[in-house]
């Protein structure tokens, strides 16, 4: 009887002794294995993938941005009126072939606003931050009743923008939808009114 007890304590032991190494194996494994890149495109400015030498170019002199877009897409203007959000100065929609595409807002926000937003948005889903242009700026995801969507918020002097896509049925609003959106957001950036040329 001892000695089958010391024979369960040796077999015990063995495989405790084995359940050890493959613990510290694994864990060294998983420490050299890098992590898979995110599956999300950033939109931050990148090495140009498309030809954007025909893009035509959006330019508000009243807000000192530009951004370029593609030829067969066409700039709308809806009043800021049109929705219910306080403080909406500018409502730019880029849309190809009668689909929205890609809207971008602007309103005036204090510091204090801006940063309490930032706060909020930083428990939502999908939050990171990215460059738009030369500028800082967060992305993050919120889900209403029939879709998720993404958008990116940055602010410049008391102006706050809001860049985001705009529904479609085959999009779900989540990832950046492509290439081209990514390549729009790529050329967003910020200009000195005052050198602009009329």
């Amino acid at each position: 009887m001892l000695q089958n007890f010391k024979s369960e304590i040796k077999t015990l032991l063995i495989v405790a002794l084995i359940a050890v190494f493959i613990s510290v194996g694994a864990v060294l494994l998983l420490r050299t294995v890098e992590p898979a890149p995110s599956s999300s495109p950033q939109p931050s400015p990148s090495p140009q993938t498309l030809d954007i030498s025909t893009w035509q170019t959006y330019r508000s002199d009243e807000f000192g941005f530009e951004v370029k877009y593609p030829g067969n897409y066409f700039i709308v203007h809806p009043s800021p009126k049109e929705f219910n959000i306080n403080g909406l100065v500018l409502v730019v929609d880029l849309e190809s072939e009668l689909k929205p595409i890609l809207r971008i807002l602007i309103k005036q926000s204090s510091k204090a606003q801006y940063d309490a937003h930032v706060e909020y948005i930083r428990t939502l889903q999908g939050f990171k931050e990215i460059t738009i242009g030369d500028t800082r700026a967060f992305q993050y995801t919120t889900c209403g009743s029939a879709a998720c969507r993404w958008t990116i918020t940055f602010q410049r002097g008391t102006d706050q923008y809001e860049i985001l896509p705009l529904m479609s049925d085959e999009f779900d609003g989540t990832e950046i939808p492509s290439e081209t959106t990514n390549q729009i957001l790529a050329t967003f950036r910020f200009v000195d009114s005052s050198q602009i040329k009329t």
